[in-house]
């Protein structure tokens, strides 16, 4: 299965350029800048249009009329809004825990067959370093190694884009802009599962 991993187009999702084909597409949040539903509702019609035979989105911390969100109405059959929830796609179990900082209470009730999570936070030291700090959850590091699913998706820190892998798990840092919140050339990663 071919996955295009895409994550903060902060409004900038229409100047994605030469996107390839793929069986997936997921966007890891922060689809918009400021959060407003105008925004949002512009993202979604452009992402349901795109020619991917499925499509999954969660939010980031500046999606602010999603934060409550628990579904969205209308969607296409084939576009999955996640927010603490899951799916399985080709096989393949997917769960979205959408932007959160680490919080004494933090407990997301993830299935132990997750093969691919999605976040908007990286881990603790994975593609999480902006300048000389790491921004990434400790939270998050324990509940990935814990899970061990086979993908990581995940943005946030925009000058951190890329790919790792680390002890059976691909992280994926899809920040589609720069730290400038320009589009970077390369605008998002492209996977291939079994």
């Amino acid at each position: 299965m071919k996955i295009l991993h895409i994550s903060d187009t902060h409004n900038a999702h229409k100047r994605l350029a030469n996107l390839p084909e793929g069986d997936l597409i997921i966007h890891s949040g922060d689809i918009s800048q400021t959060g407003s539903e105008s925004e949002i509702l512009d993202f979604i019609n452009w992402f349901q249009s795109l020619p991917y035979p499925n499509k999954i989105f969660t939010y980031g911390n500046h999606d602010f009329a999603l934060f409550d969100a628990e579904n969205i109405e209308g969607l296409d059959s084939n576009c999955y809004f996640l927010a603490n929830k899951s799916i399985t796609v080709n096989g393949y179990h997917i769960h979205a825990i959408p932007y959160y900082m680490d919080m004494p209470d933090f407990n997301p009730q993830v299935p132990v067959d997750t093969d691919i999570l999605i976040t908007h936070n990286p881990p603790k030291g994975i593609l999480d370093l902006s300048g000389d700090i790491h921004y990434g959850s400790n939270q998050l590091r324990d509940l990935v190694a814990k899970l061990q699913p086979k993908l990581h998706l995940f943005g946030h820190i925009h000058d951190a884009y890329g790919q790792m892998e680390l002890d059976g798990t691909l992280y994926s840092n899809g920040a589609c802009v720069d730290e400038n919140y320009e589009p970077r050339s390369m605008q998002y990663n492209l996977i291939v599962l079994p």
